[in-house]
This record gives C-alpha cells, sequence and structure tokens, in this order.
C-alpha cells in the first residue's frame, strides 16, 4: 500500500493500544487464573502433607496411649491384690490376737 508500519501504527493507534491492553488484561487474568490454581494445589498439597503429619503422630499415640492403659490396670490389679492381702493380713492378726486373748483367759480360769 505504500504506507509505512509508522504511518500505519500511527494511523490504527487507538485500535492497537485497546487489543493490547484487552490481550494483557486477558492475560492477567489467565496468570490470576493460574495463579489461584498454583495456589490452590500447593494448599492441598500442603493440607495432605499435614493429614500425613497428623496421621503419624496419632498413631504414636495411640500406641502410647494403649500402652499407658494397659499399665494403669496393671497397676490398679496390684492395688487391688495388696489391699486383698492387707486385709486378710489384718484378719489373720485379728484372729490370732483373739485367740491369744482367749488363751489368756483360760489360763487365768485353770490357775
Amino acid at each position: 500500500t505504500g504506507e509505512s508500519l509508522k504511518a500505519f501504527f500511527t494511523r490504527t493507534e487507538a485500535f492497537w493500544c485497546s487489543a493490547a491492553a484487552e490481550a494483557v488484561a486477558d492475560g492477567d487474568e489467565d496468570r490470576q487464573s493460574e495463579k489461584k490454581k498454583q495456589k490452590k494445589r500447593e494448599e492441598k498439597a500442603v493440607k495432605k502433607a499435614a493429614m500425613s503429619m497428623a496421621e503419624m503422630r496419632y498413631t504414636e499415640a495411640s500406641v502410647l496411649v494403649e500402652q499407658l492403659a494397659a499399665v494403669e490396670s496393671q497397676e490398679k490389679a496390684e492395688r487391688e491384690a495388696l489391699k486383698k492381702h492387707l486385709q486378710a493380713r489384718r484378719e489373720a492378726r485379728a484372729a490370732e490376737a483373739q485367740e491369744d486373748e482367749e488363751d489368756a483367759e483360760a489360763d487365768d480360769q485353770d490357775e
């Protein structure tokens, strides 16, 4: 056409600036959308890692809680056994003391 690029651009600058602004805006939207998607993927990855860490700790803690419960149960059984033993011992001593008293009374009556 004989028109130079510079002349063509000068004559149609408003159009090209508008088109470029839309393209940049669309690109920004695409980049923003991609950034949002990337952020969501990162958040999902972090949440997955956090869940995995929590699961490991939960499993470890569950084992420890079970072991603690077993120890507490054993201690309770031992306390109960000791109480019964001490009660039986007290009863045996009381019976022995009673017998000694009765023997002493019988000896006093024999004299």
